[in-house]
């Protein structure tokens, strides 16, 4: 080999490039000629990089991130209020000012209430005594036509004569009390009655005082007449015999003035029973329990 030859080296690029070509020449001499040339990406040199930060101070940077983060968030949300608030201040101040008004009418109501309390109070007297009124007129028979009636039903009996004639009225019963406290055949009866007459009678004939309790016993305005006692008198020179005798009738509420309701009357016959009653114990008597 000659000394020129041995003076010429080839550089390491030229050499890469043509065992590289020698290479390429060679496969495609083996492999054929379909197989692609292999694309490296070029080369960029750059100087190496190495991170000398301990691990706290990094975690304490993405912490910092992070929190730096949520204000962000906060920051947006209060902006957010601020703007709703902006934007729905006219529709609240109207709302307030509907309040405040509304409270003021309140007031000036409640002030003219107070004012008109002494009407109210007077009002409510007036209406008491209006209702006192109506249930003493209620509770009122009609006590001439009770007379006249029983005056009328002697004439019609064939000649009784009434020689005395009183009226006595209790008022309405209450529940529970007695339904009639006047004289009567029918202890058991469930007449109702606000008084009695009492009268002292003279008769021609005991049919006479028959007929005259049939004719009390079927008008409305009496229940259970009664004759207590009787005595003939033996008629003067032919003259028959006289009957006299003295009896008693319930004034019935149907000689009221204002009539009952059928509530009221059957709250009189049938009265609700006390509450003791329910729990005492029937056993001893003494509504003590057992």
């Amino acid at each position: 080999m000659s000394s020129q030859g041995r003076g010429r080296k080839s550089s390491i690029w030229a050499m890469e490039i043509g065992g590289k070509g020698h290479r390429d020449s060679g496969r495609r001499a083996g492999h054929g000629a379909d197989d692609d040339p292999v694309d490296h990406p070029p080369f960029e040199p750059a100087l190496p990089a190495v991170n000398l930060l301990p691990r706290s101070v990094t975690d304490a940077i993405g912490q910092r991130k992070v929190i730096t983060a949520f204000v962000a968030v906060a920051a947006l949300l209060a902006a957010g209020a601020a703007v709703l608030w902006w934007v729905n201040g006219s529709t609240i101040a109207r709302g307030q000012d509907a309040v405040a008004q509304a409270e003021q009418q309140r007031e000036a109501l409640q002030a003219d209430l107070d004012r008109l309390a002494p009407v109210q109070a007077f009002y409510a007297s007036l209406t008491e005594q209006r209702d006192l009124v109506t249930r003493t007129l209620a509770s009122q028979p009609q006590s001439e036509r009770v007379v006249s009636r029983l005056l009328a039903a002697g004439r019609s009996a064939d000649g009784v004569d009434f020689g005395v004639v009183s009226v006595s009225y209790s008022g309405i019963p209450a529940p529970g009390d007695a339904l009639n406290a006047c004289p009567n055949p029918d202890p058991f009866g469930t007449d109702i009655t606000v008084g009695c007459v009492a009268f002292d009678a003279s008769a021609q004939s005991r049919e006479s005082v028959t007929r005259l309790l049939e004719i009390l016993d079927a008008d409305p305005f009496f229940a259970g007449p009664f004759v207590g006692s009787s005595s003939i008198s033996p008629g003067i020179d032919g003259a028959p015999d006289s009957i006299a005798f003295s009896g008693s009738a319930g004034v019935s509420v149907e000689a009221l003035a204002t009539a009952l309701t059928a509530e009221q009357i059957a709250t009189i016959l049938a009265p609700p029973e006390p509450a003791g009653d329910a729990t005492a114990d029937p056993g001893d008597g003494t509504g003590a329990p057992s």
